[in-house]
């Protein structure tokens, strides 16, 4: 883990920030609207996405999955297997070098050892959600129950430690600015 950390430290700079920054908007402006949505109605377009809804259970997951068809279920696993699939990795180092450059390459030093590796987390939570959706849309209208809560879990999860990264990045770029070290 130390090695993966090191490596993540060794390539955060600003052009990689700023490289994943721009894979990360290409990804939300157009591989995963258009991803889905490419080939569907103008209705099918309209429908929910499971993995965009936080807190979800049985009957509410049983009511989204029930609004697809068959092309719209098509799109939405190849969306959550291929598109969704690369996406994690992409947000998920971004995380990593934000981290990096906040708690290895500033004023301060890391709070924790491995701090700049918290977004596995989130890329590992992800990956179970998108996992659990497409067998969710495989296995409907059999009985999703259990996957439906699991999913939910993990979407709860991925969110949980969205917002400590958050937080650590937030609290971190604060200590930098009020730290009393001054840069020459």
């Amino acid at each position: 883990m130390n090695s993966l950390s090191n490596f993540i430290v060794k390539i955060s700079n600003w052009k990689t920030t700023a490289s994943f920054f721009m894979m990360m908007l290409f990804f939300n402006l157009y591989f995963l609207p258009k991803g889905f949505k490419s080939n569907l109605s103008e209705t099918e377009q309209k429908l929910p996405l499971v993995d965009l809804v936080f807190g979800y259970n049985p009957e509410k997951v049983k009511e989204i999955i029930g609004m697809y068809s068959g092309e719209a279920k098509d799109a939405y696993i190849y969306n959550a297997g291929i598109i969704d699939g690369l996406y994690p990795f992409v947000y998920g180092l971004f995380m990593a070098i934000l981290l990096s450059l906040v708690f290895y390459k500033w004023r301060i030093s890391a709070w924790f050892a491995l701090i700049n590796l918290l977004p596995i987390f989130v890329i590992m939570f992800d990956y179970l959600e998108n996992s659990s959706i497409i067998l969710m849309l495989q296995t409907a209208p059999g009985n999703i129950d259990t996957l439906a809560k699991l999913c939910s879990g993990f979407t709860s999860f991925k969110w949980f430690f969205i917002l400590i990264i958050t937080v650590l990045l937030v609290a971190g770029l604060l200590a930098n600015l009020f730290s009393k070290k001054r840069l020459n």
